[in-house]
């Protein structure tokens, strides 16, 4: 546990923007539960902007500056942890990923439903974590908690069709349009990695790619405009 705690924390920090919209989400779902179009709305607004905004920067610096964090934070004497840290996040960003279907079924009339689906969710953790950290210690249990989310991500799909009646996000076609361009962002680190660029190359490499990935969307530019002009006002009136 001493070596699963720390990359697990770090995570753990990645979870605060999605636990502010569960407590600003679901007063709001549940006033609008008879009606699965702004749900559906409310579900699709929150899972593009969680994914630009934590579940992208989250993997990337897992992946490829896991011996990086772990050294910041903790010390050289926790590097062992950073294979723990690369899975767990991962896996913290698909649980980040899912956050926005999970609140809105725990705030449905029917959850009932969906009580049954996170016991079994926490069964299966239960399951593969007494095995695999047996035989990969705290590695194991890093794995066993992938595993969990894998699972959450898959089953999705199926409690919004069962519970809300959603059958298909109609902005599916717009979450595409940030997923493909963070793929593209992925395998290019993926390639420069492999490259004689030294860490700090890659560091700044990966800052301006990420810059030109935010900035490539309209709504965020609108929104780091509006939040800017904000603060130039607030300046000016002091």
């Amino acid at each position: 546990m001493g070596y699963y705690n720390p990359p697990a924390s770090v995570c753990k920090s990645a979870l605060m923007l999605p636990e502010s919209f569960r407590q600003a989400a679901i007063p709001t779902v549940s006033s609008h539960a008879e009606n699965p179009g702004i749900v559906s709305n409310i579900i699709a607004e929150s899972t593009k902007s969680l994914l630009v905004l934590i579940i992208v920067p989250l993997i990337i610096a897992t992946t490829f500056f896991p011996e990086e964090i772990i050294t910041l934070i903790f010390g050289k004497e926790y590097l062992p942890s950073t294979s723990a840290l690369t899975i767990l996040g991962w896996a913290y960003a698909l649980q980040v990923f899912n956050s926005p279907v999970s609140v809105t079924l725990s705030a449905s009339r029917e959850i009932k439903k969906f009580i049954p689906w996170a016991m079994l969710e926490f069964g299966i953790n239960i399951i593969l974590a007494v095995p695999l950290i047996m035989y990969y210690s705290f590695v194991g249990a890093a794995i066993a908690f992938l595993a969990t989310k894998v699972f959450e991500t898959l089953l999705r799909s199926y409690l919004l069709k069962s519970i809300w009646g959603i059958k298909r996000l109609e902005t599916q076609g717009s979450l595409l349009k940030i997923l493909w361009p963070a793929g593209i962002l992925f395998v290019i680190l993926v390639l420069v990695d492999r490259s004689p660029l030294s860490n700090v190359g890659l560091l700044i490499l990966t800052l301006v790619l990420y810059s030109l990935y935010i900035i490539s969307f309209k709504g965020i530019r609108q929104r780091i405009v509006s939040v800017s002009y904000g603060l130039r006002k607030r300046c000016g009136a002091k």
